[in-house]
């Protein structure tokens, strides 16, 4: 599937959509990545992506715990429908 691609393209772990903005998470135990850097990869496949906001959720360690419930750092943002299309094209 095209967003399974684009979510590996910005290195997030889940990519979803609500409310019309998208979210992407990436999971962490140690810090190895900061909100800025990650802003970074969704900017490099949605160049004109407008960031709404971004964020690092600390949560104490549970095997097993999905991605929203463990430690990890995010990113909402909202592109337009033919910037998604022509990522989904890019990424195939």
């Amino acid at each position: 599937m095209a967003l399974d691609n684009i979510r590996d393209a910005i290195g997030a772990d889940t990519f979803g959509k609500s409310k019309g903005n998208f979210l992407v998470r990436k999971q962490y135990y140690y810090h190895n990545m900061t909100q800025d850097e990650f802003k970074s990869k969704v900017l490099k496949v949605f160049p004109n992506a407008k960031i709404i906001a971004t964020g690092d959720h600390f949560a104490q360690f549970s095997g097993g715990a999905s991605v929203a419930k463990s430690s990890h750092i995010w990113v909402r943002f909202n592109v337009t429908k033919q910037e998604l299309n022509d990522a989904r094209k890019k990424y195939k």
